[in-house]
Formats: C-alpha cells, sequence, structure tokens
C-alpha cells in the first residue's frame, strides 16, 4: 500500500515522496525503526554502500552506543570507533569492535590514530555541530583517510523553510538551542557556504551533498533532490580526500 501511495504521489509530480527502505531489515521494535537516529542511520548507510561498498575499513567518529557500527559490521564493514563516551557505554557495538574514548574538542583524533592505517572511510552522524571547532574536526578526519578515502558526515539542516521561518520570528533555529556544557547540545551551525570551506581548507574536496528526509505528521517523507534543501531535516555531506 505505501509503495503504492508512493507511486502515486511522484507520478503527481509533489516535491516529496513517502519514503520506502529495503536497505535492510527493519527491527523487531517497530518503534526503534520510527526514530529519527534510525532514520539518518539508513541515509548513511545507503550512501555508503554506493560510494564505498564493503569490505572497507571505516572509523565512526562520534559513534554513540556502538549502533551504526553494529549496522555496517553486519554489511561486512571492518568498524572501529571513537566518542567521548566511557568504554562501557559503548554497549550496542558489534564484536570485536575498536573503540577509543576520546575529547574531540580537545585532543582530536591523531593521538589515538596517528600509528594506525588510515581508514577507506569515515563516519561522522550529527556530531560536528556539537563540536567547538568544526574545522579542526575535518582536518583529523582528512588525516586518518586513505588518500582518496571518503568522508561521509550528516548535519542538521538549520537552513530549510521551516527553520527559516523560526529564525525569522525568533532569531533562532529550532535545532540550536541553548545547553549547558554537560548537555553537549548543538553549538556549531554551518551554512552550506561554510562547510564548502571548511572542506576545502581540510584538503577534502565535496563529491556529494543529499538532503536527507523530513518528518511530518507521524510519517517519513524523502524530498525530490532539488526540493531536498528546502525540506530536508538534516545533510549528508560525501567528501573525498584530496591527492
Amino acid at each position: 500500500m505505501l509503495k503504492a501511495v508512493n507511486n502515486a504521489v511522484l507520478a503527481a509530480g509533489a516535491p516529496f515522496s513517502l519514503t520506502v527502505r529495503e536497505t535492510y531489515a527493519q527491527p523487531q521494535d517497530a518503534d526503534a525503526f520510527l526514530t529519527r537516529q534510525w532514520r539518518r542511520h539508513i541515509d548513511t548507510v545507503e550512501q555508503l554502500r554506493r560510494f564505498r561498498p564493503p569490505p572497507a575499513t571505516v572509523l565512526d567518529v562520534g559513534c554513540g552506543t556502538g549502533a551504526l557500527s553494529s549496522r555496517l559490521a553486519e554489511l561486512g564493514y571492518a568498524m572501529q570507533g571513537c566518542d567521548c563516551l566511557p568504554p562501557d557505554g559503548v554497549n550496542v557495538a558489534p564484536a570485536g569492535f575498536v573503540y577509543s574514548q576520546v575529547d574531540l574538542d580537545n585532543e582530536g583524533l591523531s593521538p589515538h590514530y596517528a600509528t594506525s592505517p588510515p581508514f577507506d572511510a569515515v563516519v561522522c552522524s550529527d556530531v560536528i555541530e556539537h563540536l567547538e571547532n568544526p574545522a579542526k574536526a575535518l582536518r583529523e578526519i582528512g588525516r586518518v583517510l586513505h588518500q582518496n578515502g571518503l568522508a561521509f558526515i550528516t548535519l542538521p539542516n538549520a537552513f530549510n523553510i521551516f527553520e527559516r521561518a523560526a529564525i525569522a520570528l525568533t532569531g533562532n533555529s529550532t535545532r540550536y538551542k541553548f545547553s549547558t556544557p554537560a548537555e553537549r547540545g548543538h553549538i556549531s551551525m554551518l551554512p552550506h557556504n561554510v562547510m564548502h570551506a571548511l572542506a576545502a581548507r581540510a584538503g577534502l574536496e565535496v563529491v556529494a551533498k543529499h538532503g536527507g528526509y523530513c518528518y511530518l505528521g507521524g510519517y517519513f517523507i524523502r524530498p525530490k533532490r532539488r526540493w531536498s534543501p528546502l525540506l530536508s531535516y538534516s545533510v549528508l555531506w560525501i567528501l573525498r580526500k584530496q591527492n
């Protein structure tokens, strides 16, 4: 039924479609599937499989509990990860997961991966907006990649039409609210031109930029590409380390 509705919407020329995904099975808990984090993970997995299929070595920067790494390991990727959490907080990581506790604001990646072989890819899902120095983080990501290695970075879309309306009315984005240091909220807002510039300074070229879903009325909706920057909830950047 959902596919039929989706096809009808597309045929009518609407700027969006209901999201239909068969990349991998939904979890047994349906409520877990209907979360925004899971939705972002699906978008990242799809693009990683397209541009850097397994087997490949992947570093999950800001891996959290290890949920995204676990899904990628199931697909055949060799996963490592880092975050500010203590090791016992990374409780859903795959078997054999190599984890490093890293303070991305102060240490960066280099002290932990200076002697490691470079990675084929880095995934960094909704992390950079939490950091005090996104430019430093991008340079560090570039350092741990192979030549022509790829970084897959998702960010909140603070410039879709909903956020632009919020900024016009209140002076603030709803995605960037006051938070205490302990909460580690969103503090770095990166317009598209700024992200392009920071990537170039880090020796990374923009391969692609994709809007993700928007979430309306309990449904995940995938805007068509030309409408995506104006409607999507998040943006996925694919960056390549330059020779």
